[in-house]
């Protein structure tokens, strides 16, 4: 039997999955955001924490679907998991209300990268933010043979 190999196609429909469920927390259904993002953490353990975004720019310390995102996102570890080679330990996650779209990015070697301290909180939420739609479009594309460890579904 050989070891399984990074399957695309899941890593998507989770990946999709996990953007669904953000959408779908019936606790934010009637707050003001418009997008959020999410950071799961699979280092030592197991945790998520994130940010909602209102339209007026403010933000507040939010974790919608908290416990599934965090079940499905260690199915999507797997299903991005390739023999010999070592699973990402962090992931951010963004969603957006207005422009439906799930975006991913992963983190293979730091756990400092979007670490959250007292003295850095506001800071990192602004690092965190999700960036406009127009500023993706704007973006030339480079090309990488990493190119699915950064995904836009």
């Amino acid at each position: 039997m050989t070891d399984p190999a990074f399957n695309l196609e899941d890593a998507s429909e989770i990946l999709i999955s996990i953007g669904e469920l953000i959408l779908g927390d019936p606790e934010y259904h009637d707050t003001p955001w418009n997008a959020f993002t999410l950071v799961v953490d699979l280092d030592r353990g197991s945790s998520v924490y994130g940010y909602a975004y209102a339209d007026d720019g403010s933000w507040q310390g939010a974790c919608p679907g908290a416990r599934d995102v965090l079940d499905r996102a260690v199915d999507l570890r797997a299903a991005m998991s390739e023999p010999g080679k070592r699973d990402w330990k962090l992931c951010v996650i963004q969603v957006s209300r207005s422009d439906p779209r799930v975006t991913a990015d992963f983190e293979y070697k730091s756990t400092k990268r979007w670490k959250v301290t007292p003295a850095n909180v506001y800071d990192t939420a602004e690092k965190l933010r999700p960036r406009q739609r127009a500023n993706l479009d704007s973006i030339v594309p480079q090309p990488s043979k990493r190119w699915w460890r950064r995904r836009s579904l």
